[in-house]
């Protein structure tokens, strides 16, 4: 006697399918949360990139299921990898001061140092950085490589990664 087997495949096509994308959308909210944890601390965190954090996916393409974990702020990157020194001058009428009768845009932050508020028409290097405003961040926070990796070891996944 044989015994026969009959596999309905396109339902373990589905079956698998939902099992990989419910698999990939924890594996996307656990690095949103180590990501959240890592950009909401530090000397000069406000909590803005912590928040901003946000999940693509998981979407089926083809054979894959991916998804992506990222921010849309334009410092973001600078944060994740560090950055240069450069000029930062401010954009539009945000802070405008008046200087005899001419308006002159300007930055307006709180300066820790001085323990003020302060207007600056760019931000003044130091020494041996004339005409540099920004220091640059020298080391990033990896705040997404870091929490990728850890997730990634921690359920025996490969991965893929430029510089980690």
């Amino acid at each position: 006697m044989a015994a026969k087997v009959r596999v309905n495949f396109p339902l373990a096509v589905f079956a698998s399918e939902r099992a990989a994308s419910e698999f990939m959308e924890m594996i996307l909210q656990e690095i949103a949360a180590g990501a959240r944890a890592i950009a909401g601390t530090g000397a000069y965190s406000t909590g803005e990139l912590a928040s901003s954090i946000e999940l693509q996916g998981p979407l089926v393409v083809g054979t894959q299921i991916r998804g992506a974990v990222g921010s849309r702020l334009n410092y973001a990157l600078a944060v994740h990898d560090g950055a240069k020194q450069h000029w930062i001058f401010p954009k539009g009428a945000q802070g405008v001061v008046r200087f005899g009768s001419r308006k002159r845009p300007q930055l307006k932050f709180y300066w820790r140092r001085e323990g003020r508020v302060a207007f600056f028409p760019h931000i003044p290097g130091g020494r041996g950085r004339v005409g540099l405003s920004h220091p640059g961040i020298r080391y990033g926070k990896r705040f997404l490589a870091i929490p990728m990796v850890a997730v990634a070891r921690r359920h025996g996944l490969n991965i893929r990664t430029r510089d980690v």
